[in-house]
C-alpha cells in the first residue's frame, strides 16, 4: 500500500459568507460561524513506478531551429543547409511563356535568420563553408570534418552581443561555387562558430515556416535586351552534425537534447489521496543526476503531458492549445543541479475525476530537437533519489449542523 508522508499541515480560518437580511436582522460576523480548513502537503511514497527514457523523438532535421555550438565544450555542432536548385533557364519577365538561358551570375546573398543565442560580450565569428551537395540526413560529423577546412571557407561574419535575434546577411561571389553547373544549380552550405568559446546560436529552419534564403543575382536576355534579375531559393534540408552530446547513463532518465529524449513515468496508488479530499496542487519532483548539460546560457522548458494510452515510447500524448494540462512547464537552466518540480495538478485532478484515464505522464522539452540542453535525473531504480509525487490537498470536512 502506498504510504503518505505528511510534511505540512496548516489550519486556515475562513469566514463563511454572510449577508444582512431585513427580515432577519443580524450583524456579521457575530452570527456567522467560523469554519476551519486544513491543508495537507504530502509526498506519496512509491507512487512513481516503471519509469523509462527513450531518445530519437525529434531529430535535428525535423526541429524548428538548429543549434550551432562553438568550441570549448565537450560537444560541438555545425549546421548543414542545402537549397532547392537554381534553374539554368528562367522566364526573362514573370509571365513570359518562353524561357531564356542565364547569361551570367553576378553574386549571391545568403540570409540566415537567427532565433536566439548566447555569444557573450565579445561576440562570435561565424564561418560559412562550401559542402558537397550529396549531403543528406545520414551524414555524420566525421564525414564532413574535411569539408570544414580553410580550402572550403567562402565567407566569415561576426555576430555581436545583442544580435542573436537578427539575420545574418552575407554576400558571396560567384567563385564561391565553382561546380554550380555540374551540381545542376544545387548549393549546400556548412555553418560553424569559428571563434567564440562556449557560445551558441540557433538558426531557424524551413520547419518553422521561414528558414534561410539564398538569393541569386544574374543577367538574362529578354528579346535582345540584357536585364538584371534575381531569384530566391529556400532550403530543402536544414540539419546539423554533432560531435558528442547525447547519452544517458544507466539508472537515469533524460529529457531534451539532440535528437530529443523523453521520459515516461507511471503513477500508482492515488486512491487513498483521492478519498481523503480535494487536490489543490500536485508536483512531480525530479532530482538531477548531474547538472543540466548544454551550452552556457541555454535552457530547456520541461513539460509533463498526459498520454492517451500507455504504449511505452510510442504513447500518444494529449496535446492542448495552451498546454493547460501541463501548466506551461518549468524552465530549467543549463548548469543547474536543483530539484526539478513539474506542476501536474490538472493531470492528477483529471485522474480523480475519471478513474479510467491512463496514469502515465510523458516528460518532454518544448521545441524538441532545437537545443542540446538536456535534463538527466535519477529514475525509480535509485535507492534514495527516485522521482516523487508531492500532493497538496484539503481533507474533506463536514459542516455539521451548519
Amino acid at each position: 500500500m502506498v504510504r503518505l508522508s505528511g510534511l505540512l499541515s496548516l489550519s486556515l480560518v475562513a469566514s463563511l459568507a454572510c449577508v444582512e437580511s431585513v427580515a432577519a436582522p443580524g450583524l456579521c460576523p457575530e452570527f456567522c460561524p467560523e469554519a476551519e480548513f486544513e491543508v495537507v502537503d504530502s509526498i506519496v511514497n512509491g507512487s512513481v513506478v516503471r519509469d523509462s527514457s527513450f531518445r530519437g523523438y525529434v531529430a535535428a532535421h525535423r526541429a524548428s531551429t538548429v543549434q550551432i555550438v562553438g568550441p570549448g565544450l565537450s560537444f560541438d555542432s555545425r549546421a548543414v543547409i542545402k537549397f532547392i536548385p537554381f534553374p539554368d533557364r528562367v522566364r526573362p519577365i514573370p509571365g513570359d511563356s518562353t524561357t531564356a538561358a542565364v547569361l551570367a551570375i553576378d553574386s549571391f546573398t545568403v540570409n540566415l535568420p537567427l532565433v536566439r543565442g548566447n555569444v557573450g560580450s565579445g561576440g562570435v565569428q561565424v564561418a560559412l563553408h562550401r559542402l558537397p551537395v550529396s549531403v543528406d540526413t545520414s551524414v555524420s560529423y566525421a564525414n564532413l570534418t574535411p569539408n570544414f577546412a580553410d580550402s572550403t571557407l567562402i565567407a566569415s561574419t561576426a555576430v555581436e552581443e545583442g544580435q542573436e535575434t537578427d539575420s545574418l546577411v552575407v554576400t558571396l561571389p560567384t567563385t564561391a561555387f565553382p561546380s554550380l553547373a555540374a551540381d545542376d544549380g544545387e548549393i549546400a552550405l556548412g555553418v560553424r562558430i569559428s571563434v567564440g568559446d562556449s557560445s551558441f546560436i540557433n538558426i531557424a529552419s524551413q520547419r518553422a515556416g521561414s528558414g534561410a534564403a539564398l538569393t541569386r543575382y544574374f543577367k538574362v536576355d529578354s528579346a535582345g535586351v540584357v536585364i538584371d534579375r534575381l531569384d530566391v531559393r529556400r532550403p530543402s534540408l536544414t540539419t546539423l552534425v554533432q560531435d558528442g552530446g547525447a547519452g544517458t547513463a544507466p539508472g537515469t532518465l533524460s529529457v531534451g537534447g539532440v535528437p530529443s529524449a523523453r521520459a515516461i513515468v507511471r503513477i500508482e496508488g492515488l486512491e487513498e489521496i483521492f478519498a481523503l479530499g480535494d487536490i489543490i496542487l500536485a508536483t512531480l519532483e525530479l532530482v538531477p543526476s548531474e547538472p543540466i548539460v548544454g551550452a552556457p546560457g541555454d535552457s530547456l522548458i520541461l513539460i509533463g503531458s498526459p498520454v492517451l494510452a500507455d504504449f511505452g515510447r510510442k504513447s500518444p500524448i494529449i496535446e492542448t492549445d495552451v498546454d493547460s494540462l501541463s501548466r506551461g512547464g518549468v524552465v530549467v537552466a543549463v548548469g543547474s543541479a536543483d530539484t526539478i518540480r513539474v506542476d501536474v495538478t490538472a493531470i492528477v485532478r483529471s485522474w480523480d475525476l475519471d478513474p479510467d484515464l491512463t496514469r502515465t505522464i510523458m516528460l518532454l522539452s518544448r521545441s524538441e530537437g532545437s537545443s542540446f540542453a538536456e535534463a538527466r535525473f535519477f529514475s525509480s531504480e535509485s535507492a534514495t533519489l527516485k522521482p516523487a509525487l508531492r500532493v497538496t490537498y484539503v481533507p474533506s470536512v463536514g459542516l455539521g449542523s451548519l
